[in-house]
């Protein structure tokens, strides 16, 4: 679950609640979106995408230094095995589930178009 204080991750259902942040900054700890897998969490963050491939023990972060337009994220989402991201008017969509490579750019605000980056 997404706060403004990071992600607060349950192991037990709901019962209890760890919170993980991503910086002593407090703006880069605000997590409007997260969406979870089998294998990831992923938190949109300020400071970029929040990416925990071992159940939220640690994230690391994909950044504009990492191929995205901007380091601010608004959403993050999945389906289709795909993991979608919102950046202002743009999606940037990742195949192989966790933004290492494969990025495709969508542009929303004109349509959908499919872009390779």
């Amino acid at each position: 679950m997404g706060s403004d204080k990071g992600v607060s991750i349950s192991k037990d259902g709901g019962q209890s609640f760890i919170t993980k942040t991503f910086s002593a900054n407090f703006y880069h700890n605000f997590v409007p979106s997260v969406y979870g897998t089998d294998s990831h969490v992923f938190a949109a963050t300020h400071a970029g995408l929040a990416i925990s491939e071992n159940g939220g023990e640690s994230f690391y972060l994909r950044t504009i230094d990492d191929g995205l337009p901007s380091d601010d994220i608004t959403k993050v989402f999945g389906g289709d095995l795909n993991v979608y991201v919102i950046i202002g008017e743009t999606m940037l969509v990742s195949r192989d589930g966790a933004f290492k490579s494969s990025i495709k750019l969508l542009n929303t605000r004109y349509g959908m178009t499919l872009k390779d980056r």
